[in-house]
Order: structure tokens, then C-alpha cells, then sequence
């Protein structure tokens, strides 16, 4: 099965912060020409700047670490522009998530660098396991 989907790994809080829908932008310092469904995987390493994410999480929300956690969609990239929401990064791409929808529980599995393709095995897990609104996402590729 070929897919059109992609995957990003984030580190948490961040990927969990995208999760719950109060993160909407990730911060890159790359762009891409790439839209559409996005696989949101949680990395195995907690960011080097989580104080304030991890003061953002709902109280007695548990991080999760190396597994995907949400589908999204990535709808745009836009340069640095100014402070767009409370979480963009100066001098960073700013890449528009849109959507995001957990799953109903993560899929352990790792990470990689840039945007990645899921493997078909990966796929057919996170669809599984996929929330309603997840599925949605999925099957509208």
C-alpha cells in the first residue's frame, strides 16, 4: 500500500501539547513542499526547552514517549513572521497543523529525523487504534 501520508517526530511536551490541541504550530528550522495527513510520533527524549510546555499540559496529563500519538493535518509552512501563536520560535518555519486527533491509544515504534514515511505495518496499527476523528483524517488521504 502506498501512502501519501508522512510522519514527524516531535518531542514531548510539544507532540503531546499537539495532541491536545493547544499547539498548532511546530517550529523547524527547515520547510517543506509537503501537505497533508501527518502522522504526530512522540519522541523517546524529552525537549531541551519543556518547562513551559510541560507548565501548558492539562493537570495530570502523562507525557508519552516513542510512540505516535495523533494524526494531523500540515497545512501550510509560513517563515517567521512574528509571534503568529504563543508557541512560534523567531527565525524558525512555522508548519500549520490543523486537526490534530489522538489516538485512542499510542503506537510504541521509532522515530526518525525529518519527515518520514510510516511503514504499512505502522500504518494499519495507528488505524486500529484511530479515535473517530483520526480514522477521518486517515481515510480522507
Amino acid at each position: 500500500m502506498s501512502t501519501g501520508i508522512r510522519a514527524l517526530t516531535i518531542r514531548p511536551p510539544w507532540s503531546d501539547l499537539i495532541t491536545t490541541g493547544a499547539k498548532t504550530i511546530e517550529n523547524r528550522p527547515w520547510g517543506t513542499s509537503w501537505r497533508g495527513v501527518l502522522l504526530v510520533h512522540a519522541a523517546r527524549q524529552l525537549a531541551p526547552d519543556a518547562r513551559e510546555g510541560i507548565a501548558a499540559l492539562p493537570p495530570g496529563h502523562r507525557m508519552v514517549f516513542g510512540a505516535v500519538v495523533a494524526v494531523a493535518r500540515l497545512d501550510a509552512i509560513h517563515d517567521d513572521d512574528g509571534p503568529c501563536t504563543p508557541w512560534s520560535r523567531p527565525g524558525h518555519q512555522h508548519w500549520e497543523l490543523h486537526d490534530a486527533q489522538p489516538l485512542t491509544t499510542p503506537v510504541p515504534c521509532a522515530g526518525a529525523l525529518r519527515l518520514w514515511r510510516p511503514t504499512d505495518q505502522l500504518l494499519q496499527a495507528v488505524t486500529d487504534v484511530a479515535s473517530p476523528g483520526a480514522l477521518r483524517l486517515l481515510r480522507a488521504r
